[in-house]
């Protein structure tokens, strides 16, 4: 408590005016309003908020940027391929690396799955990278998930950091014995 020098009478420290005083109130809800549309602004040159006319509708982060349809080139691991050269690093896929335990049946079965489709994959990128790889959902000529086709396969796990638990309902007992990246 504080003694007022007015009032002489004690007032607690909520009790004394602001003292920046209305004017600087307002002016701080007008630079707050700016800061708010100026960020708006910023997210919809990037891509991640639109308005339609009935509000902002938030851009999904499945959104298509590229499509790469062809060949697959290369089986890098599980989860990384390359299809008509572009690296692809399957998005909401954890499969373990080459070096590591189950590395190899994860090649293996990546393998034996673009075999099976031809050597051919439809790949929708979403515009993201991860070091030299595109992050995308692959496709086999029949409509098939090739990242879910890993997991029901017990090879690979779903990454729900990435995926939102698109794959979890994939998921095996053998799948789920593997271990789930600290990134997902």
């Amino acid at each position: 408590m504080i003694a007022s020098p007015r009032h002489r009478r004690p007032v607690s420290r909520n009790d004394r005016p602001h003292r920046f005083g209305r004017a600087f109130r307002r002016r701080g809800a007008a630079i707050a309003t700016a800061v708010v549309l100026f960020g708006l602004a910023l997210a919809e040159e990037r891509g991640l908020v639109t308005f339609d006319g009935g509000g902002p509708s938030f851009a999904s982060n499945a959104a298509v940027e590229r499509v790469v349809d062809g060949r697959v080139t290369h089986i890098r691991d599980g989860d990384t391929i390359e299809v008509e050269g572009v690296p692809i690093r399957l998005n909401g896929l954890a499969a373990p690396e080459r070096y590591e335990s189950g590395g190899s049946a994860a090649t293996v079965a990546m393998r034996e799955l673009v075999n099976r489709a031809g050597g051919r994959l439809k790949c929708e990128l979403n515009g993201e990278t991860s070091y030299d790889r595109q992050i995308g959902t692959c496709f086999t000529p029949d409509g098939y998930d090739i990242a879910a086709l890993m997991v029901a396969r017990g090879v690979a796990r779903d990454c729900p950091r990435y995926s939102a638990g698109a794959y979890r309902q994939f998921e095996t007992d053998a799948s789920r014995g593997l271990p789930l990246p600290d990134y997902c």
